[in-house]
């Protein structure tokens, strides 16, 4: 009974996996438009965070709000070489901009053009508009309670698949 659970569970995701939401988006894939909105919230949480230091400190010297490569994978969990391919596409449709850092030329900068800002929000607003519909046809207390199951099953997943790590660790 529990494999088919995770069997039927899989396959949803699957499932979810090729609906296609770029053939909704303007001109980007589902990965350049992720990466975007992880390039604008790692600049965002930079900002905040010089906010924070500059109330704290108001002598101390701003950090600027420049966001590397290697952060942008980090936080989207793939290998730097991933993300170097997606902005160089980014790249050529100009919403994205690389900066090699003038002080270590092994960090590169990015940051989303204006034209990648405008495509952004029109990504954002499609997918508000997408999930508004979809929660209004499965009803709020559903969506919560389905947020809810999934924020626990993603976090027992998690401890699961560490737990396995430590122990294929332990037998090497």
């Amino acid at each position: 009974m529990m494999q088919g659970c995770g069997n039927e569970i899989f396959s949803i995701f699957n499932r979810f996996h090729r609906l296609k939401i770029s053939s909704i988006l303007p001109g980007v894939s589902s990965v350049e438009m992720g990466t975007l909105k992880t390039i604008e919230h790692c600049r965002k949480e930079k900002e905040m965070a010089a906010k924070e230091t500059d109330a704290k400190e108001p002598d101390s010297k701003s950090i600027d709000a420049k966001v590397t490569v290697s952060e942008v994978a980090r936080y989207m969990r793939v290998a730097a070489p991933a993300v170097s391919r997606t902005l160089r596409s980014l790249e050529e449709k100009n919403y994205v901009e690389r900066m090699v850092c003038e002080g270590d030329r092994r960090n590169v900068y990015v940051r989303v053009t204006e034209e990648g800002k405008e495509v952004l929000n029109e990504c954002n607003r499609i997918l508000s508009e997408l999930l508004k519909s979809v929660t209004e046809k499965m009803g709020e207390e559903d969506m919560n309670r389905l947020i809810g199951y999934l924020n626990k099953l993603e976090q027992t997943a998690e401890l699961e698949i560490e737990k396995r790590r430590q122990l294929k660790q332990q037998l090497k």
